[in-house]
């Protein structure tokens, strides 16, 4: 259902705060990126200069710490990344949240990457456990999964967005079903040649699957077309998102041919991670 123009303009409003707080965001990291590469090649040329000078207990402390750098100014051109990714389009859903334990409504903006600044978040990621309303709840009651404990209390309010360059082109209240019109729009944008994710149509089922922690092997089972390959693909990102030990090269996903790769290879950066491993069970027989 489309929403009035005092609403709409509203929404308007809130968005351009969001893509203020992305460029300072950008600018920010870019400042530190900058400064970063800088102290590593002072600290380089340190070494270099005082090599003689190390034993090996110290040039070995050195090293870790020129890595720690590194890792460090990575992590920021990352952020760098999804920042200038997400200018385009920020967030695509909305719920407004009262807890039991609240005095207030909370206005919860949905996105592919969190969006936050001195610890008031502007937009949270699709795999944090707040956002699970989303696809969980339809207007009512709710709840999710806190670091404090389970946190319950009412949906009072949610919305979908199709924004396009930093702009909204659509805006309607939503519930747990997505409008027929805007999902048929959504499926007939997305026949290219390369799969895309499905953040702003995932349904409650397959938000389990996704979200299942509770189990040390799963099997999803389904027929040709019911989305099996994309659920798994945004069940790495969700697990990537959650253990920070966890990283792409310790995820394995086999394909039955390299086309099948190709087709599957742009979801993972769209979902803000790097591509995992990938490889046919010809090339994997073949290393050993």
């Amino acid at each position: 259902m489309a929403i009035d123009e005092n609403k709409l303009q509203n929404e308007k409003n809130y968005l351009e705060v969001v893509k203020d707080i992305l460029n300072k965001l950008i600018i920010k990291a870019k400042d530190q990126v900058g400064r970063n590469k800088q102290d590593i090649n002072e600290l380089k040329k340190f070494m270099w200069d005082n090599l003689s000078d190390y034993t090996d207990e110290e040039r070995g402390i050195a090293l870790l710490e020129v890595d720690h750098s590194v890792d460090i100014t990575n992590k920021s051109i990352d952020s760098i990344y999804k920042y200038e990714k997400a200018t385009s389009s920020p967030y695509f859903a909305k719920i407004v949240f009262n807890g039991k334990d609240f005095n207030d409504e909370y206005q919860i903006y949905i996105g592919i990457t969190t969006i936050s600044e001195n610890l008031n978040f502007y937009v949270f990621d699709w795999r944090a456990p707040i956002s699970s309303m989303f696809y969980n709840y339809e207007i009512g009651d709710a709840k999710f999964e806190a670091p404090a404990g389970e946190i319950s209390g009412t949906i009072i309010e949610k919305m979908q967005f199709k924004i396009i360059d930093g702009e909204i082109v659509r805006c309607f209240d939503s519930d747990i079903n997505i409008e027929d019109e805007y999902l048929q729009e959504i499926l007939a944008s997305a026949t290219t040649d390369k799969m895309k994710n499905i953040v702003s149509t995932i349904q409650r089922e397959q938000n389990e699957i996704i979200r299942n922690e509770k189990d040390k092997n799963l099997i999803v089972h389904g027929v040709a077309g019911s989305g099996k390959t994309s659920v798994a693909l945004h069940r790495n990102a969700y697990l990537l998102y959650r253990d920070l030990n966890l990283s792409c090269n310790n995820i394995l996903i086999f394909s039955p041919n390299d086309i099948f790769s190709d087709y599957i290879s742009e979801v993972m950066p769209d979902l803000g991670e790097e591509n995992v491993l990938n490889s046919t069970f010809s090339e994997f027989s073949l290393a050993f």
